[in-house]
């Protein structure tokens, strides 16, 4: 797949709605992994409209996460449950959940037991089901919103080379290099 010309409403159809829901069965992990991390970007795309401060500021991880949680009505139930530091963060330091958090069998219970009223269980099906509807709430802001139309059409990804190395430049949506 070509990321140069893709803009961020294609990355958001084409990579965290498709190539999400394509693993999501075969890879449940690997699922929830991105999801966190698409939730985050999520975030990180209403946080021009939402009075905060531009696109390309960094240290703002846990703002964008829980501003998507807050914002987007699917994933609002999440925010009682702290997802950012008992999923994300976790996936992102140590590569496992807070305390077997997260299931992806759907029979699991949603919530721990009476003996077990400490322990919350993420059922990774619902998990992915409420993130694509997300997405999709978002890709639907762009019809009700310039200053969203405006960012979805903004490419993905941009590449500069400066001496002969590439670099990200400061307009890019990501923080890494793409080989």
């Amino acid at each position: 797949m070509d990321y140069n010309d893709m803009s961020n409403e294609e990355f958001i159809q084409k990579i965290l709605i498709e190539e999400i829901g394509e693993i999501k069965d075969k890879h449940p992990y690997l699922m929830c992994m991105l999801v966190s991390q698409g939730i985050e970007f999520l975030g990180k795309t209403l946080r021009p409209i939402n009075n905060a401060s531009g696109w390309n500021e960094n240290q703002n991880a846990k703002r964008d996460f829980q501003s998507a949680i807050k914002l987007l009505p699917s994933l609002r139930k999440y925010a009682e449950i702290d997802i950012y530091q008992r999923i994300r963060c976790r996936f992102c330091e140590k590569m496992v959940t807070d305390d077997n958090m997260v299931s992806d069998d759907t029979t699991h219970p949603k919530a721990g037991s009476a003996n077990d009223k400490d322990r919350i269980t993420v059922n990774l099906n619902d998990l992915y089901d409420d993130f694509k509807r997300a997405c999709e709430d978002l890709l639907e802001m762009k019809g009700h919103s310039p200053e969203m139309a405006e960012i979805l059409s903004q490419p993905f990804w941009e590449i500069e080379i400066r001496d002969g190395v590439i670099l990200t430049p400061p307009k890019s949506t990501i923080n890494c290099i793409y080989y």
